[in-house]
C-alpha cells in the first residue's frame, strides 16, 4: 500500500512523502527510510526513490520516502552546505535533523521495530538551485488553472471533441495543441504553461529555459503560450543541449535504452572527479555534441585540459614558494619594470590576460561559459611555453621582477577563470 503523508519538522515546515507497507503480514517491522538527497524530483536517478521503495515493500519492510525541507513539495530552505574540496564534502546542516524527525514520524507511524537509513547521490558537483518547483506544486498552487483562465478570457481556448484546445497555430505553431482531454486530466503542456506564466508575472526580464535537443520541436507551442498570455514572447529563450558520447581511450562505453545499460553522473564523477567533470561539459557549446573520454579526463599530462589549467596555477603557486625561500618577494605594479617582458612567449601571455574580460563578457552574453575554458587552456599553454623557455629565478633582478609579475596575474586570471566556472585552482598537485 502507497499512502502520500506529510508531518511537520521541528521548525515547523510541512514535509511531504510516501508511506510503503507491505501487503501481507511480517515477522519483524523493519523500516527503510529513503531520503531525497539532492534537489532533483521523481526523474533520472531520483526515480530510483520509487522504485526502491516499491522493491522493498515486496520484500516485506516498511519505507518512508521523504523530501527534506526545501526538497520537491517540503516546505522551508535545503540546509546542506557543500564545501569546495575534491569531492565537495558534506557539511550537513539541519538536513540532519531533518532526518531526525523523519525517523521519529516513521517510527511512530508505521509502528517500526527498527529502520535503516538509505540514499542515493546524483552526481556530487554541487549545482545549486535557487528556486526548485515541482509540476505537483503548480497544479496545488492554482497556477495552472489562473493561466488557463487568462487565456481563455483572452479568446485562446476552445472546446472540441470534448477536450480544451489552445490556438497556437496562429501564433506560428505547426497545430492547436490540447491542454485538457475530455477525462478532465490536464496535459503536461498545461502544466508548463502555468510554469511559464508564472515565471512572467514575476517580471523577469529574460526567461531561459535549458532542454535535450530532443524537445526542439516543443520551443513554437510555449513561445505561443507566452505571447497569448500577453508576454514578449522574445523575451523567452531556449537553450538545446545534445547528448554526450562517452568514450574510454576511444573506444565507446556502450549504453543503452531497451537494455537497461546506462552510466549515471554519480559514476562520472567518481571516476574522473567534479573538476575534470565539469570542465569537460563546459568543453562544448549546449548545441553541439560532446563525447567525453573518460580515460583522458583522469590522465596527467597536457593532453588533459584540465590537468593543464590547474597544473598552470599550482606551478606558479610552487614558483612563489620558491621564491620566497630564496628571499625574493613578488613585486608589485609600482615597483615591476614591464617593459623588460620583452620575449615573444612574454608578449603572447601579456595578449592573452589583456582579452580576458572581453572573453568573459561575451561568455555571458552570448550564454557560451566554452568561451572561457577555451581562453584558460591558451594562457595555460603560453605560460607554460613561457615558462619552458626562460627563466624567472637566478636572472637579472629586473627581468625576474617583471616575470614574476607576470606570473602573478596569470596566476590571478587562471583562478578567476577556475572558479567562474566552478573548478578549484590548487595549489599544488
Amino acid at each position: 500500500m502507497e499512502q502520500p503523508v506529510t508531518f511537520t519538522n521541528r521548525y515547523g515546515s510541512r514535509l511531504f512523502g510516501m508511506l510503503y507497507s507491505p501487503d501481507r503480514p511480517v515477522a519483524q517491522r523493519v523500516g527503510v527510510l529513503v531520503s531525497v538527497n539532492a534537489i532533483k524530483y521523481r526523474a533520472g536517478t531520483f526515480r530510483l526513490h520509487v522504485l526502491l521503495a516499491r522493491k522493498f515493500c515486496e520484500l516485506g519492510y516498511y519505507v518512508l520516502t521523504f523530501d527534506p525541507a526545501g526538497i520537491g513539495d517540503s516546505e522551508g530552505t535545503f540546509d546542506c552546505k557543500l564545501l569546495s574540496e575534491h569531492y565537495h564534502d558534506i557539511q550537513i546542516g539541519k538536513y540532519s535533523e531533518d532526518l531526525t524527525d523523519a525517523t521519529n514520524y516513521f517510527f511512530a507511524e508505521a509502528k517500526i521495530d527498527r529502520m535503516v537509513l538509505f540514499g542515493l547521490c546524483g552526481g556530487a558537483i554541487a549545482v545549486q538551485m535557487d528556486v526548485f518547483v515541482s509540476e505537483r506544486a503548480l497544479h496545488a498552487s492554482g497556477v495552472v488553472g489562473r493561466a488557463l483562465e487568462a487565456m481563455t478570457a483572452r479568446g485562446f481556448i476552445y472546446e472540441k471533441d470534448g477536450a480544451r484546445w489552445f490556438k497556437s497555430e496562429p501564433f506560428g505553431d505547426e497545430k492547436d495543441r490540447v491542454v485538457q482531454r475530455s477525462d478532465g486530466e490536464l496535459t503536461y503542456f498545461a502544466a508548463d504553461i502555468g510554469y511559464h506564466g508564472e515565471k512572467v508575472s514575476r517580471g523577469y526580464d529574460e526567461l531561459i529555459d535549458v532542454w535535450g535537443a530532443d524537445h526542439h520541436g516543443y520551443v513554437k507551442r510555449v513561445a505561443a503560450a507566452i505571447e497569448a498570455l500577453g508576454a514578449d514572447p522574445k523575451k523567452f529563450q531556449v537553450i538545446l543541449v545534445q547528448l554526450v558520447r562517452l568514450t574510454r581511450g576511444g573506444e565507446p562505453v556502450r549504453m543503452g535504452k531497451r537494455t537497461g545499460e546506462f552510466v549515471t553522473l554519480r559514476e562520472v564523477v567518481d571516476e574522473v572527479g567534479p573538476d575534470a567533470t565539469r570542465f569537460f561539459f563546459l568543453m562544448r557549446k549546449g548545441d553541439s555534441q560532446l563525447e567525453f573520454d573518460l580515460e583522458l579526463a583522469t590522465r596527467q599530462s597536457s593532453e588533459n585540459p584540465v590537468f593543464y589549467c590547474q597544473y598552470a596555477h599550482a606551478r606558479i603557486c610552487t614558483l612563489f614558494r620558491k621564491a620566497g625561500e630564496e628571499g625574493v618577494a613578488v613585486p608589485d605594479a609600482a615597483s615591476a619594470d614591464l617593459e623588460a617582458l620583452v620575449e615573444a612567449e612574454e608578449q603572447e601571455v601579456v595578449r592573452l590576460l589583456a582579452q580576458m574580460p572581453d572573453v568573459i563578457e561575451d561568455a555571458a552574453v552570448e550564454r557560451e561559459p566554452h568561451r572561457v575554458v577555451f581562453h584558460l587552456i591558451e594562457i595555460a599553454g603560453a605560460f607554460h611555453r613561457c615558462y619552458n623557455r626562460h627563466r624567472i629565478l637566478g636572472v637579472e633582478p629586473r627581468v625576474r621582477d617583471a616575470r614574476l609579475y607576470l606570473a602573478r596575474a596569470v596566476q590571478r586570471v587562471l583562478k578567476l577563470g577556475l572558479e567562474l566556472l566552478g573548478i578549484r585552482a590548487p595549489e599544488s598537485m
